[in-house]
């Protein structure tokens, strides 16, 4: 499910939703069910993207740190679709970066599906606990907002 890539080539020439951030903007640029292409004239790099390709169920992941690029793709064909009744499986949407938000929507915020891997931990005298394995962006979704009681 999970593969890190070793160059923007590998990126899968599909369509995808989702962002890209440039070293030289101040927001970042919304992409909705468009190509990904590295460079589209701009003078900076690539800050961070993530990217979703719903039809391929292909979550992508671009992010610049210290000078080296780290890009990993998750495949997320195969994944439970009710993943509620799936301990293994997490899903959150987070409220996006503001410049992010006036572009994707009022209220709307950034989809995760997480993967948690059942591991021994000697913190815990040898029993399985869940440690996360993995994330993925799926995309643009309303934030559901929570009843105080």
């Amino acid at each position: 499910m999970f593969t890190k890539l070793n160059s923007f080539d590998e990126i899968k020439d599909v369509f995808y939703t989702g962002y890209v951030w440039y070293s030289d903007k101040a927001a970042p640029q919304q992409l909705t069910d468009g190509k990904f292409s590295r460079d589209e004239g701009e003078t900076g790099f690539i800050l961070e993207a993530k990217l979703y390709a719903k039809a391929e169920k292909l979550s992508v992941s671009v992010k610049y740190i210290g000078g080296d690029y780290f890009i990993s793709e998750v495949k997320l064909a195969g994944c439970p679709s009710e993943l509620k009744a799936k301990a293994e499986y997490s899903y959150e949407t987070y409220i996006a970066n503001p410049s992010l938000g006036k572009k994707i929507g009022e209220g709307f915020g950034l989809s995760f599906l997480q993967y948690w891997e059942k591991t021994k931990d000697n913190a815990c005298e040898g029993m399985e606990v869940l440690k996360p394995t993995w994330s993925a962006f799926v995309g643009f979704e309303k934030i559901k907002e929570e009843k105080s009681s």
